[in-house]
């Protein structure tokens, strides 16, 4: 008879149970092509990554990035990692603090900037800026009083306009003097 799930935990300790149980409570077999239940439950090492294997094996990582000629063909193979790669296993060995553990050197470290940077023009036109802004507003009373006074003279221009002679006077109404003529 199968054994109960108990005694598989206890014949087996520390392996995944993979089984299904029946209806009595007893472990069977899931798949008809294994041959007994141990072999159906070993549970299987996770697949690992690039990544988790070059920080177990950080030896095997200079060969990898490496480019490889084919025996049989005798035509050439891109490395095992590429630059993304490196750089990203690279970035793993820092955070775990094991960066003297990585074999491959930093090709490119940036210096330091001889002289700060050149900055931008709305940058390096702001003090004019703000001086001619100063200007302006100390100068705001007399344009405010400008303006009012442009606007005045328009409205009473336009009111003068407006003003209608009419072409036949009405009874009472004066008409204006004629104008002297400059011929004479």
């Amino acid at each position: 008879s199968a054994p109960t799930m108990a005694v598989f935990k206890q014949l087996i300790p520390g392996v995944c149970v993979t089984a299904r149980m029946s209806a009595m409570g007893r472990i069977t077999p899931m798949n008809r092509f294994v041959s007994s239940t141990a072999q159906l439950c070993q549970s299987k090492p996770e697949p690992m990554s690039k990544l988790q294997y070059f920080l177990e094996h950080p030896d095997e990582i200079l060969a990898a990035t490496k480019p490889v000629k084919s025996e049989a063909s005798g035509r050439w193979r891109g490395s095992a990692l590429s630059k993304l790669q490196q750089a990203r296993l690279r970035r793993e060995f820092i955070k775990a603090g094991r960066i003297d553990e990585f074999p491959i050197p930093q090709t490119r470290i940036r210096p330091e900037r001889p002289f700060p940077p050149k900055g931008k023009k709305w940058q390096k036109e702001k003090q004019i800026r703000l001086a001619d802004i100063e200007a302006n507003m100390a100068k705001m009373d007399e344009m405010v009083d400008e303006f009012k006074r442009t606007k005045r003279e328009a409205r009473e221009l336009k009111r003068v306009k407006r003003q209608v002679i009419p072409l036949f006077p009405t009874k009472g109404a004066k008409l204006a003097p004629p104008k002297p003529d400059s011929s004479e």
